[in-house]
């Protein structure tokens, strides 16, 4: 769910950079496949948000003529407000009243009433959310964060309690870690079957799934096996099934409802190699 504005230059040919858009404290890049940031990067479809606000951020993209602006629900209130702090600055930048939410014809008067209606829909999507998890329906859910997805549980919401304040501090305590955070990669074994690994790098702290998986990918692929590959003075140094994984480590703490941390050393992974080595 978004809230989607469009701001309309006066050169419809007008061609921008997303350096044409960016105010001091912000960044930008792309999602990759795992819906992580790769920042600094550009494509058809960017992020951008204040550095001082790790919650959702905002979709932009730039098509001749047009700035569009995409505000995911729910979300903070600070980042709502920012969006359309952002919307104005565009629009006195560029010399233009022209914009559009949500098909309507926008108006600078009535940013208040947006900002109002915005908090309402996302506290009321929280709620909403809550339920959907206390009817069983989910277990978990995802939102993506401006660094990376993160899963959502029944306590984490019950914690949140329909807050948005406390949604933008469960955001920025997640995201503010310094930790890497893994997806795996797909490859095709001899007899056409599919298995996947994630990569651990020595003395990194990194962010791994409970449960192995394409949470994010097509919903038809089917993984037959699961495995961590270790890489140690920059090497590839072996690979150990996930399940081995899993039973011979222990997580240094909880990243979110579907995700742990963990970090080994040298001595660890030589061990682990040293009795569950397998090549996929």
């Amino acid at each position: 769910m978004s809230v989607n504005v469009t701001i309309k230059l006066a050169d419809p040919k007008n061609e921008l950079q997303i350096k044409d858009v960016l105010f001091k404290g912000m960044r930008y890049g792309i999602m990759d496949a795992a819906y992580r940031l790769s920042e600094n990067e550009i494509g058809e479809v960017m992020v951008i948000f204040s550095e001082a606000n790790l919650c959702r951020g905002y979709e932009i993209t730039l098509p001749p003529g047009q700035i569009e602006l995409r505000l995911p629900i729910p979300t903070s209130d600070t980042d709502i407000r920012f969006f359309y702090s952002l919307v104005q600055k565009l629009c006195q930048k560029f010399a233009t009243t022209d914009f559009w939410r949500e098909d309507e014809k926008g108006s600078f008067a009535e940013i208040p009433d947006y900002i109002k209606e915005d908090i309402g829909l996302s506290e009321r999507t929280l709620l909403m959310m809550e339920e959907e998890i206390d009817a069983g329906k989910f277990n978990s859910l995802y939102l993506f964060g401006v660094l990376n997805p993160i899963a959502i549980s029944k306590n984490d919401l019950r914690e949140i309690d329909g807050s948005l304040q406390k949604l933008a501090d469960f955001f920025q305590r997640h995201q503010a870690m310094d930790v890497y955070y893994a997806k795996p990669s797909v490859y095709q074994k001899n007899n056409e079957s599919l298995f996947g690994v994630y990569v651990l790098s020595e003395d990194v702290v990194s962010v791994l799934p409970n449960k192995p998986g394409l949470s994010m990918g097509p919903k038809d692929m089917q993984i037959a096996d699961w495995y961590v590959a270790f890489v140690i003075d920059d090497d590839l140094a072996g690979t150990i099934s996930y399940a081995d994984f899993l039973a011979n480590t222990e997580p240094s703490a909880e990243y979110d409802a579907e995700h742990f941390i963990i970090s080994l050393n040298k001595r660890q992974m030589t061990k682990l190699l040293s009795f569950h080595a397998v090549q996929p």
